[in-house]
């Protein structure tokens, strides 16, 4: 097997989450999509780019350690073949609990935003 640098293991993850994505449906009867584990990811990002499992969940460890950590400080995160991770303020607002009718304050908060990448987007309403 070549020899892969961790790098070339983060862009080969890059341009592989695309597949969780292409997913065939568990029961042909569901209208959701199936998911991906992390383990069969790793597993598919090293036999579909031939490097060696430890690599490839060395990259998959690099990258989940560190987009949380950006956008935590507040950095957005642009992946063109994937999408956009960006942190988004949401402002507070008054509330109602619908069993009581009572008015209750929602306290602003930070959450995170992601929009799909338009040629992945037409991918997956058109699938091939």
């Amino acid at each position: 097997m070549p020899s892969v640098t961790l790098l070339s293991a983060h862009i080969a993850l890059c341009t592989s989450v695309v597949y969780v994505f292409k997913q065939e449906p568990k029961n042909a009867q569901r209208t959701t999509m199936a998911t991906i584990t992390k383990t069969a990811f790793v597993a598919d990002l090293a036999e579909t780019h031939h490097i060696n499992r430890q690599t490839a969940q060395e990259a998959v460890n690099a990258v989940v350690a560190t987009m949380p950590q950006a956008l935590i400080d507040g950095h957005g995160i642009k992946l063109p073949e994937l999408g956009t991770f960006s942190p988004k303020e949401r402002a507070g607002r008054t509330g109602r609990n619908p069993t009581t009718g009572e008015s209750l304050d929602i306290p602003a908060k930070r959450t995170v935003q992601f929009k799909v990448a338009s040629d992945l987007q037409r991918q997956i309403r058109q699938p091939e």
